[in-house]
């Protein structure tokens, strides 16, 4: 009985605490979240009490083959399907497109008027969607239709619900979207927003988006408090590409001026976090900028006489013969050698 007891008692108190989340601030009063991820909620939060059905024109959009016309033909006899949304997290459409990966399909549902930033559920729109399934064609749909309405840029810095993580931030967290990543920026998308972590792209970012965020930049003017922003943990982007072992991020963040010597919640500086490399821990240590001459072992000259004093009699007397090493090796007769 008392295990009984105890169970749902916890189950209760876990009910009561997902119920005290404040889901439109991002932030949690419930007292019982681990304190390195406040405000963190979780995806299931935002799951629909009533699943919606799926409409003709979700399945249609859902199946691999489904024929172009056909589609087209749902959209003019159902005009009302375009924005419905299907699921617990409520996707309509053109997660579905995304999903079987039709960018044709998509480009026909957004010229009839379908939103290329509506968001799901969870806060999931359709370029985060297309990012995190990989649909780099869906993605340039997408981007081109968001071009051509000037009024929608606006809104690139959308968050998702339940971490605060922005398509600038997915598209850095993978190593090959790198063009998606260049073209997120050149659409407006801010790398100053931090995620409900108080993250910001180049806390996630690969080398190459690192690399990419220092060319928007000219070279000496990239803020440092962008730099240095530190998480909730006090955790600065060096810090956790020292704990990653990124030695490609090291070097960008060092070189674009981040600070080593900075100091997280538990007073760690990136060198000395716990299990970072000895490797990793000397590199940041030792790191400077090219061009900076380093601290050189200066040779000391010592006469001939006093090295030959200091010679042994043993290694002094040893003449050269056809043993050492330096002898050159003699050549039987009766080897031909080439012309």
């Amino acid at each position: 009985m008392t295990t009984t007891a105890s169970i749902l008692a916890s189950i209760i108190s876990v009910a009561a605490a997902a119920s005290a989340h404040d889901i439109t601030e991002g932030t949690c009063s419930c007292g019982k979240c681990p304190t390195n991820s406040p405000g963190l909620l979780s995806r299931k939060s935002f799951v629909s009490k009533e699943k919606a059905p799926a409409t003709d024109l979700y399945n249609a959009c859902h199946a691999p083959n489904s024929p172009l016309p056909y589609v087209e033909y749902l959209i003019d006899k159902y005009p009302d399907q375009l924005t419905r949304k299907k699921g617990k997290f409520l996707r309509s459409a053109g997660y579905a497109a995304i999903k079987s990966g039709r960018s044709d399909l998509l480009k026909v549902l957004l010229d009839r008027g379908l939103n290329p930033l509506e968001a799901a559920a969870d806060g999931e729109t359709l370029l985060m969607s297309a990012l995190r399934k990989c649909e780099y064609c869906c993605f340039r749909v997408l981007v081109e239709n968001i071009q051509a309405r000037p009024g929608l840029v606006e809104h690139i810095n959308w968050k998702r619900s339940y971490d605060g993580v922005t398509a600038l931030m997915l598209a850095a967290m993978d190593y090959g979207a790198i063009g998606e990543f260049e073209a997120l920026l050149k659409l407006g998308a801010s790398p100053y927003i931090q995620d409900f972590r108080g993250r910001t792209v180049f806390h996630w970012a690969f080398p190459t988006a690192v690399l990419a965020l220092r060319n928007r930049w000219v070279p000496g003017t990239i803020p440092a408090h962008l730099l240095n922003v530190k998480d909730n943990d006090g955790n600065t982007a060096l810090h956790i590409a020292a704990k990653t072992g990124s030695t490609g991020n090291i070097h960008l963040l060092l070189e674009m001026g981040a600070s080593r010597d900075l100091l997280n919640k538990k007073g760690h500086a990136p060198a000395d976090m716990p299990l970072v490399s000895r490797d990793t821990s000397q590199f940041i240590k030792n790191w400077a900028p090219i061009g900076v001459r380093l601290p050189q072992v200066v040779a000391v000259a010592i006469p001939v006489a006093a090295a030959a004093a200091a010679t042994p009699a043993a290694v002094a007397d040893v003449k050269m013969d056809d043993t050492t090493p330096s002898a050159a090796p003699s050549i039987p007769a009766n080897v031909q050698t080439p012309n």
